[in-house]
Parts: C-alpha cells; sequence; structure tokens
C-alpha cells in the first residue's frame, strides 16, 4: 500500500512540475492614475522558474518594440481588447545573423527590461493621431513573451499579470499638449526628424501639464556632455523629486559618465543604479557573466 502510494505521489509531482509554467512574467507602471495619452515608464520582469537556463532576448530586442517576442495587450473601459502595434511599419534590421541577441538566464533568476510607454504604440491607427478621443475611465494592460528556447520551452507564450490604470478626463487646457503627443507619433516611434521632435519636447517640458515629465526625461536623456546632464537633472529632480523616470536617467548618466571615462563617476552612478535595478540585464552581466547566443546557437539548445 505504501508502495502505491509513493508512485502515485511521484506521478503527481511529476505531472505538477511539467504543468507549472517555465517562467513567470510581472508588469509595472511608473503611475496608475494618467491625463489621456500621458507616457508612462513600465518595468517587465521575467523569472526562470526552472532549474535550468532560459533563452532571453537581449536587451535591444527584449521590449516594446520587439513585437514578435514581447507585446503589449489594452482592453478598455468597454472590454474591447486592443493589440499592441508599436513600430510594425517602420521596423528596421540593426544586427546581423552573427550578432548575439539572446542571453542564458540562470535558474531561479529574474531579469527586468525598462523602457516609454508613448500610447501610440498601442491604440487602433483611428487614434495614433487624435490622442484625445480615447475615453477617459479604468483601463488594463497586460504583456505576453514567447520564449526563443530552448528547445523544450521554444515559442511556448506566457501571460502577465493585469495591472489596472486610469485615463483622466481630457482637460481643455490641455488640448494643445495632446496635439503636440500627437505630432511626436512619427519622429519617435520611427526614430525620424530629430530636431524637429527636440522643439516638441522642449516645447512639452516647459508647459504646466502633465506630459510634462515624460517629455522633459525624454529630452535629458539626449544631452551628451556630462555637466549640462547633471544640471538639467538637478533640476528635474527638484520638480519631479521621485519620478518615475529616476531609474532611466540614472542609467543615462551612467552611460555618459562611461563614455566620457569618467570611470569613478561612472562606477558610482552604476552602483546607484543597481540598488534602483538589481536584476538589469546589464546588472546580471556584472553578476554572473551572462552567456550571449547568435540566432544559430539558439537553436542548437
Amino acid at each position: 500500500m505504501k508502495r502505491v502510494l509513493l508512485v502515485g505521489l511521484l506521478l503527481y509531482l511529476s505531472l505538477t512540475a511539467q504543468d507549472a509554467p517555465p517562467a513567470s512574467l510581472h508588469l509595472e507602471l511608473g503611475k496608475d492614475t494618467l491625463a489621456v495619452a500621458e507616457p508612462v515608464y513600465v518595468k517587465a520582469t521575467i523569472a526562470n522558474n526552472m532549474e535550468k537556463d532560459l533563452i532571453i532576448n537581449t536587451g535591444h530586442m527584449f521590449n516594446i518594440h520587439n513585437f514578435s517576442r514581447f507585446s503589449l495587450f489594452l482592453i478598455t473601459p468597454t472590454g474591447e481588447e486592443w493589440p499592441f502595434v508599436g513600430r510594425r511599419e517602420c521596423v528596421s534590421i540593426t544586427y546581423s545573423p552573427g550578432d548575439p541577441q539572446y542571453f542564458l538566464l540562470p535558474p531561479n533568476e529574474r531579469v527586468t527590461e525598462e523602457f516609454f510607454l508613448y500610447w501610440t504604440y498601442i491604440v487602433p491607427r483611428e487614434y495614433q493621431d487624435a490622442l484625445e478621443k480615447l475615453s477617459p475611465g479604468n483601463y488594463k494592460i497586460f504583456a505576453t513573451y514567447k520564449f526563443p528556447g530552448p528547445s523544450d520551452v521554444r515559442n511556448f507564450v506566457i501571460y502577465s499579470d493585469t495591472v489596472e490604470f486610469v485615463f483622466l478626463s481630457v482637460r481643455y487646457e490641455h488640448l494643445h499638449a495632446i496635439i503636440q503627443m500627437d505630432s511626436l507619433r512619427k519622429l519617435l516611434i520611427c526614430s525620424v526628424g530629430g530636431s524637429t521632435a527636440k522643439l516638441y519636447l522642449k516645447s512639452l517640458s516647459e508647459s504646466e501639464t502633465p506630459y510634462r515629465e515624460a517629455a522633459w526625461a525624454e529630452l535629458i536623456s539626449w544631452i551628451q556632455d556630462p555637466e549640462e546632464f547633471k544640471k538639467e537633472k538637478a533640476l528635474f529632480d527638484e520638480v519631479y523629486p521621485e519620478s518615475q523616470f529616476d531609474s532611466f536617467l540614472l542609467f543615462s548618466q551612467f552611460r555618459i559618465a562611461r563614455r566620457r571615462n569618467r570611470t569613478t563617476e561612472a562606477d558610482s552612478l552604476f552602483n546607484l543604479w543597481e540598488q534602483e535595478t538589481p536584476h538589469s540585464e546589464f546588472t546580471l552581466d556584472k553578476k554572473f557573466k551572462l552567456r550571449l547566443l547568435t540566432e544559430e546557437e539558439r537553436w542548437e539548445q
């Protein structure tokens, strides 16, 4: 009888292990109450639940623009589900087949990727140049991720938790700013017209609207001079002492210091950023020296 019970228990554990998803996906928004079409900062975290390495896209692929692997879905107050649109009309290949496009995420570890979410990435086309037409109310957002490998989980899709947030009603005094947000669509999403985009961002960053925070943070990230960056960020911090974009700007500042060979300053900034984002790919690589894979190597796993 004990033998039968033991065999039954082992079979149950085996089935449970097989049914358990190889990973979990968690989504977090920087704010849960937004003006209509106000950009928000998103953090997506994948946790490896397996006892072996999991193949994940590197940072330039595991993000909002890689619609073939990572995607977002928006649920409207009326229950409509809007799939991610993103950069599909202006995708460009910026890597060769021999470039590393993946890394191995160690067992029981997790990786976090962060990105700006401009709502033109996700709303239907009739709203993309008329963001003010978005209905106010309670929205939901969730994400999916399709695994590149290894072979036993290749193309397995996981779903994130569903996150709720609110779009407030459009205010008349914000209409001009929303129209500028419309105009940024092609300039930012398709990475064209940088000088024109900078003018729009500067105008938004100086406005007394909810769109100021994201536009200002985006604009600061374009600064290449370390001292100018530091000065502008100090002004930003005075207005937004606990901004949702803090980790984004901290990493931008670190990269500038590193490019200028300011080693001590770069190390200090990285330590601060590591505390903010301990599970970024960059941080994990420093901790584990992640193994990178090309497209061909991915298929060998």
